[in-house]
């Protein structure tokens, strides 16, 4: 379905996929896996401790397997399962407690800090 005027492209090439959905994920989840330990030797885990040339490298990085990692397939698609993939991997591999309630053990750890503080206070 070809649109006139308005895309130069039909709506198919951009919403079908070219190649097999199970493709992308199982090219997703192998990139996933190849990243990690290189990543994991930068030994850095916060964004605060990276610095310019390692965010760099992140874009370098992602701009060379972008490739790999869809197949050369351009549909909107296609990226979609991937990101989706990613994700996914990621949610597994750190574990759905890692980031569900970081406010609780904030506010548990401003809590002890004020029950400290305010028990040296008073005992003065």
């Amino acid at each position: 379905m070809k649109i006139p005027g308005f895309l130069p492209i039909p709506l198919e090439d951009l919403l079908i996929p070219e190649t097999p959905i199970i493709e992308h994920v199982i090219r997703g989840v192998v990139i996933y896996f190849a990243l990690m330990p290189a990543f994991r030797l930068i030994g850095k885990r916060e964004s605060a401790q990276l610095t310019s040339f390692d965010l760099i490298l992140l874009l370098i990085v992602a701009e060379a397997i972008s490739p790999a990692i869809n197949a050369d397939d351009t549909s909107i698609t296609a990226g979609m399962i991937v990101t989706t993939t990613l994700f996914a991997v990621n949610y597994l591999m750190a574990g759905p407690s890692s980031g569900a309630e970081p406010s609780r053990d904030s506010f548990r750890m401003r809590q002890k800090c004020v029950s400290a503080t305010a028990s040296t206070t008073s005992g003065s």
